[in-house]
This record gives C-alpha cells, structure tokens and sequence, in this order.
C-alpha cells in the first residue's frame, strides 16, 4: 500500500505540473512527510522525483537554455541550500514538520493572493535574491520553485525559452541537493525503492497531462492545490504539537 501510495502521488504531482506549469514538489510535501518515516527521508524523496522530472523536459527543450541566464540564481541556490540542509540535519522531525506546517500555509496565502503582483527585477542583485531564497526552501521543503518562476518570467520573454531555462535550473540545483542530502543519510536503500516505484507514477503522470492539457481548468486546479496545502499545513503543525 506504501508503495502504491508512492505511484498515486508522484502520477498527480506529475500531472499537476505538466497541466500547470510548476507544483510536483508542493503536491508531493504534502503527502510524504505522512507516509514516510522520516520528514529528511521524504525531503529527499520529493527532491529525487522532481530531479527526474526536470532532466526529463530538459532534455527536450536543451538547444533553448539560456545558460548565461543560469548562472548568478544557480549558484545562489546551491550555496543557500548547503546551509539549509545542514541546518536540517541537526533538527528532530517534529520541528521540521511544524516548519513545513507553516511554510505551506504562507506559500498557499502567498500562490492564491499575490503571486500575480510581485515581480523580481531581472537584474543581478534580483538573480541572486530569488536563487538564494529558492535554495532555502529546496533544502528545506523541496519546493523552492515560487522565487525563481517570477524571476525567470521577468528575465524570459519567450514562453518556450523560459520554461528550458528554469527546468534546467531545477535539474541543476535538484541534482546538487540530492547529492548533499544523500551526503548527509537522507537517502536510505527504502528511499531508493519507493523513487523506483514514484518514478513510474511520474512518467504516467506526464503522459496523461499530455492528453488532457488544454481540456481541463487548470485555474480552478490551482486554487484547489493551494486550499489543500494549507489544510495540510495545518495538519502537519497540529500533529507535530499534539
């Protein structure tokens, strides 16, 4: 059932993004932390999958990477992300899991009334900002797409370049922090079954939002996701207390 639990979140994780552009890693917090034993093992499981994802669009997209665009909020995100999982590593589940609680209930307040009005200046400073904050919330909840996704927007005018671009940024600082959270034992041998399981789930997933993009609301599947982050932020905070 764990595993079939896997294969079900990473096929509507999968689907949620290739309908909406972003979110496999928000669906997928959501619900590990629950599931796994572990909220680090989870972290890294989330990661792992969304790594997977991003080679995968990457891959297809390569020749239209703009990779001088790639540079300052990469290297922003990979060193803020170091710290970040450093930091987790010394902390016991339950905060982490009020942490998780928290952010999840902003991001989902953030996602549903001012996402459409904040803007980051496609400047240096503004790369280096968005990467840094990004590399934070990667390390820390393997969701650090919101920074980034308003900063390439601004700095990408072409639709088709903008999303190589930052898939390739998530598939780079993805990789980084698989390989320090696997650095740190986050990544078990049941971590590595359960990628095996979700990461069959996920290409499902992508096929099927293939078939079914353009046909279904993806603004009312928005508002339904970000509703259900902060129910599960909720949830997260009072079992971590109770």
């Amino acid at each position: 059932m764990e595993y079939i639990f896997v294969v079900l979140v990473s096929f509507f994780g999968s689907l949620l993004q290739r309908i909406t552009g972003f979110g496999f890693g928000i669906f997928a917090m959501i619900f590990l932390p629950h599931l796994l034993s572990s909220y680090k093992a989870a972290n890294a499981l989330a990661g792992m999958l969304s790594l997977l994802s991003c080679l995968v669009v990457t891959a297809s997209l390569f020749r239209l990477v703009d990779w001088k665009n790639l540079i300052l909020p990469s290297c922003a995100s990979v060193a803020a992300s170091f710290f970040a999982v450093r930091f987790m590593s010394g902390q016991e589940d339950a905060l982490l899991r009020v942490l998780l609680g928290v952010f999840l209930i902003l991001l989902s307040v953030y996602l549903m009334f001012f996402s459409d009005r904040i803007h980051i200046k496609p400047t240096w400073y503004g790369g280096l900002a968005s990467g840094g904050l990004s590399g934070i919330m990667s390390g820390l909840f393997a969701m650090g797409g919101p920074p980034v996704v308003v900063y390439f927007m601004e700095s990408e005018n072409d639709v088709n370049r903008y999303l190589a671009t930052i898939q390739a940024y998530f598939a780079l600082t993805n990789l980084f922090n698989t390989a320090i959270k696997a650095a740190a034992g986050f990544v078990s041998g049941s971590v590595l079954i359960f990628w095996l399981f979700g990461a069959a789930g996920m290409l499902a997933g992508v096929y099927a939002g293939k078939k079914v993009c353009g046909k279904l609301n993806a603004g009312l599947i928005k508002k339904l996701v970000y509703a259900m982050m902060a129910a599960s932020g909720v949830v997260n905070i009072a079992m971590s207390v109770l």
